[in-house]
């Protein structure tokens, strides 16, 4: 007859699972992150809220989905800003940022150093130097892609130094060693009174996957500061889920370059 597991026997194991996270580079704990805002999608996370000293990967293959991706990541990074601890590194590959988009996010241009790399190569070396300086809020490296060995190099170093990095990646083809991968896409925009048409920014969420957590798919939008899902959810296996929006592109940072 089977016998369930005692209470030392559950400290135990949450002991060992914290250690191998912990060696896994993993600093963030149940609480050791910043809520997205959204309640549903924070409950799919690992202690409720994006984990901090992780790294975050962002799935960008077409030109319209990375534009949709810099949009919700820079609602993200705005409440990073506001609750870390220094400025911002955002590195890119031969593109610049049109800087004054991140006004629309809260997030001061002069609070962010831009860092333009020749290759993938430099792109993830700048990204890893970047890491490991604690004094900073957040990193952003966009590249074409990073394999698993690179990866864990880059989640070590934010493990150790508290920072949070937020990788785009414009061609994924390896497994990575990221907490968390999302694929946001653009959703067609909603006037304030709910009516299709031009309005606040609007995107397609999907969390593919979360480690600790689960995965799960919401229509977000940015309205007065602050996101919030405006699609109601409904619950599968995958976690909570919404109805495939119809898509339209709507453009979230203009890029320069």
């Amino acid at each position: 007859m089977s016998q369930g597991i005692s209470s030392s026997g559950t400290a135990d194991l949450n002991a060992l699972r914290h250690r191998i996270r912990r060696l896994e580079g993993f600093r963030s704990e149940a609480g050791g992150g910043i809520p997205s805002g959204i309640e549903a999608l924070d409950a799919c996370l690992p202690g409720g809220a994006v984990p901090t000293g992780a790294i975050h990967e962002f799935l960008g293959e077409r030109p319209e989905d990375a534009a949709a991706a810099s949009g919700f990541f820079c609602a993200l990074l705005s409440r990073f800003e506001k609750k870390g601890k220094g400025s911002l590194v955002w590195i890119t590959r031969g593109r610049g940022i049109y800087a004054p988009g991140l006004l629309a996010y809260g997030i001061c241009p002069d609070d962010v150093l831009f860092v333009r790399a020749g290759s993938d190569r430099e792109a993830l070396w700048a990204f890893e130097e970047s890491l490991r300086c604690s004094s900073l809020a957040a990193v952003v490296c966009e590249a074409g892609d990073a394999d698993l060995t690179a990866t864990r190099r880059l989640q070590l170093a934010a493990g150790k130094s508290g920072v949070t990095g937020f990788f785009l990646c414009h061609a994924p083809r390896n497994a990575t060693a990221s907490q968390t991968r999302w694929r946001i896409r653009p959703a067609e925009s909603l006037s304030p009174d709910g009516v299709p048409g031009p309005g606040d920014p609007c995107w397609r969420v999907e969390l593919l996957r979360a480690r600790g957590g689960r995965s799960g798919e919401w229509r977000v939008v940015w309205r007065n500061g602050r996101l919030s899902a405006i699609v109601p959810v409904q619950t599968g296996i995958r976690g909570p889920q919404v109805l495939t929006p119809r898509s339209a592109f709507v453009p979230e940072l203009a890029m320069a370059g």
